[in-house]
């Protein structure tokens, strides 16, 4: 039987989690608002810069994002975006799907990153390579082949990933904030775009 204050829990970390979505798709189109985009500016690179602007060392933050809810609120600011698109190298569809892409591979890479939070700190891995061998090891373990055959790509670069988001959630732990490369860009970027402007 399931108690009110389980329910009650539950429905807090619905509402948080909705919040954060909310936040991201708000954070996402400021930043492009900021970047004084256009419609046809809005390539698969331009969303994937406005999520990675909007990061936060949370655990689960890009398995948390509604794509579906940014794309709304996207669209309600860019309402031609799509059209735009088909005008250009890329449709709507091409570039949602690699936005998608993006997404499912940062979650691969948070995950790991959480799983490997869950051991002792002395027992974490502390490179790349040492990370990528506890993933490979901890993903045949699980019978998780489909996630084993991804984590091996070499171009992937699972080990490196995952270590820098853990890495980034041990310093958010901590008190004290990792900027990672990818938001580091964005936020140069959107700087850079704001003062062309001015």
């Amino acid at each position: 039987m399931t108690s009110t204050r389980d329910n009650n829990s539950s429905s807090l970390d619905s509402a948080a989690v909705a919040n954060v979505r909310n936040e991201v798709a708000d954070t996402a189109v400021a930043f492009l608002v900021d970047c004084r985009l256009t419609d046809q500016d809005l390539t698969a690179g331009i969303w994937e810069m406005a999520l990675e602007y909007a990061y936060k060392p949370h655990p689960r933050f890009w398995r948390d994002i509604d794509l579906a809810a940014v794309v709304e609120a996207i669209s309600l600011q860019y309402p031609n975006w799509r059209c735009a698109m088909a005008t250009g190298c890329s449709t709507a569809e091409e570039v949602l799907y690699e936005v998608d892409l993006a997404l499912y591979c940062n979650g691969f890479f948070e995950a790991m990153a959480e799983k490997m939070m869950e051991l002792p700190k002395s027992a974490r891995p502390r490179t790349g390579v040492a990370a990528l061998q506890w993933i490979c090891t901890e993903l045949d373990r699980n019978g998780q082949v489909a996630e084993l055959l991804l984590a091996q790509l070499p171009e992937v670069q699972c080990g490196k990933h995952a270590l820098l988001l853990m890495t980034c959630l041990e310093q958010a732990e901590s008190g004290h904030e990792m900027v990672l490369l990818g938001t580091q860009i964005a936020r140069c970027y959107r700087e850079k775009r704001m003062d062309d402007v001015a």
